[in-house]
This record gives structure tokens, sequence and C-alpha cells, in this order.
């Protein structure tokens, strides 16, 4: 329904299993407060994406307040797909955002043993 909604034929769905996620939103949050920049993917969003269950139905909403939504849940999704185009929502790839500024994080850093081969190679060199 989701790929329909975008106009694609697949979307790409990652399982949020193990602590990679939370870790990738942990990192993405901290380079953004210490930017004095917002964020989307947060760990708040984390939380909400492996929250128990998010299917409903509004059958019970249906029977015990007479409440009937105007448009089903495609129709939703499209409109909401629509909007998101139009406020330039979609196109982003929070994600890979969050991995690429983590891993940039890290480049800097060459492990110990790189460095110690590297200078005992240059001290034997010169001997």
């Amino acid at each position: 329904m989701i790929a329909r909604a975008l106009g694609r034929s697949r979307v790409m769905v990652l399982p949020l299993v193990g602590p990679l996620p939370w870790v990738a939103a942990a990192v993405n949050e901290t380079i953004s407060r210490m930017r004095g920049v917002s964020d989307s993917f947060n760990i708040d969003k984390i939380r909400e994406a492996t929250a128990a269950s998010w299917a409903c139905s509004p059958a019970l909403s249906e029977q015990d307040l007479a409440y009937v939504p105007q448009q089903t849940l495609e129709a939703q999704l499209t409109t909401t797909a629509v909007w998101y185009r139009e406020n330039n929502w979609l196109g982003q790839r929070p994600v890979i955002t969050a991995l690429k500024k983590a891993m940039k994080l890290f480049q800097p850093l060459t492990p110990i043993s790189t460095t110690f081969e590297r200078h005992h190679q240059a001290g034997s060199s010169t001997r």
C-alpha cells in the first residue's frame, strides 16, 4: 500500500533488530544537537518504529462511536505522500544520512596496530 501511495513498485523495508538502529539514532540525534539542527531520525522515531503493533481496525470506532473514516487507508496514505512531496520530505534518506555521519566521526581514527606497524617499519628501515 505504501509503495502504491508513493507511486513506486516496491519500497525497502529494513528490519529494526538488535542495537544498530538505536545506536545510529543516538549518534544522529547527538550530531544534530551539536550542530543545533533538528533531525527526524532520532531515538523517539526508533521507539515508534519498534512499537509492539501498529495494526488497527476502525471497526470498533465505527460500532461504538458511529465514526466512519472519510477516506480509506490507501487514500490517506496517498494524501500523505502528496503532502510529503510538496513539503520536500521525500527523497531524504535519514537512516543512510545518519550512518554516513557516524562513519565520518570514526574516519580520522587510525587503529593503534597500524600506527605501531608504520612506526616500527620506519624505525627499522633507518637502522
